[in-house]
């Protein structure tokens, strides 16, 4: 199930009985949990997002990187010394992202608002005789605070989404979208191409010592990836519990050598299978950017347009994540 109409109204948005479950694998935002402290919360007439930085323009500034030459013996004598050097410069980088908008429509008609007790027909005789005798009834009976709701899961699942896999460009007009760039797609130093390999302790391993070659302090690393691979590094790190009784392991932090340190591990939906992201979340911040006394995430009501309640969910939203030498990838896995 999913969005299936452009509006909400009494014949396209039908009332039904039982508790309401989200039956969707789109629920797996482990990344934006650990970054932002959660989904989105609809609560009290504001969307309460977590935490963000915020700042007042789009584009902003992530890192501005150098780095050092390679180690090498001075070879100076006396007479050397007595001659002023020839002076060298260590130059610095720009790591930019920018910020993009989130936007949701919540258009609901007076008819479906009103008619909250009125349910679908179903195979019975008597559907709504029937279903109100069992005791069970229309959980959903503020249509407009559903849809809301709703439409506020949708911008965090996106989100999360974005913050991974996001594309970067810049507005230059009015007409042009601005997209934030997302952490698998802006990392290049310390990537990994598998060649269609089934994930190895190796393929990890590789990964960390780039990032320690290039410079990550590796503070709060955190492996993010699809359900096949979690169950892979759960079958090359597990260790079996000794017991007649109980079989399986379940890992959710690995120990990695060459950091002296544990390295947490959790599914996340977004992350597409073939792909393992090592990500140090230290130095990853979602940033918004906030429309005067509304913030950067809210719901407010539109203009009206006839017998409808009608608004939007609105955010400017990116992410930080500092240099991006300071996470890595494995991609190109085997995926069964």
């Amino acid at each position: 199930m999913g969005s299936t109409a452009a509006v909400t109204d009494y014949h396209n948005n039908p009332n039904y009985v039982g508790k309401i479950f989200q039956v969707s694998a789109e629920m797996g935002h482990a990344f934006l949990a650990d970054i932002a402290g959660g989904d989105f919360v609809y609560s009290q007439g504001i969307v309460m997002p977590r935490n963000f930085l915020q700042i007042g323009q789009f584009d902003f500034a992530m890192a501005s990187p150098w780095s050092l030459d390679a180690g090498s013996q001075p070879d100076i004598d006396e007479t050397d010394a007595r001659t002023a050097p020839t002076g060298t410069t260590y130059a610095r980088g720009q790591d930019l992202n920018t910020n993009q908008i989130f936007q949701e429509t919540v258009d609901v008609s007076y008819k479906n608002m009103s008619t909250t007790n009125q349910l679908k027909q179903a195979a019975l005789a008597d559907p709504i005789t029937a279903l109100a005798a069992q005791g069970q009834p229309n959980e959903a009976m503020n249509a407009v605070l559903f849809q809301i709701e709703a439409h506020v899961a949708q911008v965090s699942t996106d989100a999360n989404y974005t913050f991974l896999n996001g594309t970067f460009a810049t507005s230059t007009d009015n007409t042009t979208s601005a997209q934030t760039r997302g952490l698998i797609a802006g990392i290049s130093t310390c990537a990994v191409a598998a060649g269609s390999a089934n994930l190895t302790k190796a393929h990890i391993n590789s990964v960390v010592k780039k990032m320690k070659e290039a410079g990550a302090p590796c503070r709060d690393l955190c492996i993010y990836t699809a359900a096949f691979h979690v169950q892979e590094i759960d079958e090359l790190y597990g260790l079996q519990e000794r017991s007649n009784m109980v079989g399986g392991t379940s890992i959710n932090e690995i120990y990695i050598p060459l950091l002296g340190s544990k390295v947490a591990v959790k599914f996340d939906y977004h992350v597409s299978a073939g792909t393992v992201l090592i990500a140090d979340r230290a130095f990853i911040n979602p940033v918004g950017c906030p429309v005067p006394e509304k913030g950067f995430l809210f719901y407010e009501n539109l203009a009206k347009a006839g017998a409808v309640e009608y608004g939007h969910v609105y955010g400017q939203m990116g992410v930080d994540y500092g240099p991006e030498e300071y996470h890595g990838k494995i991609t190109g896995l085997a995926t069964s």
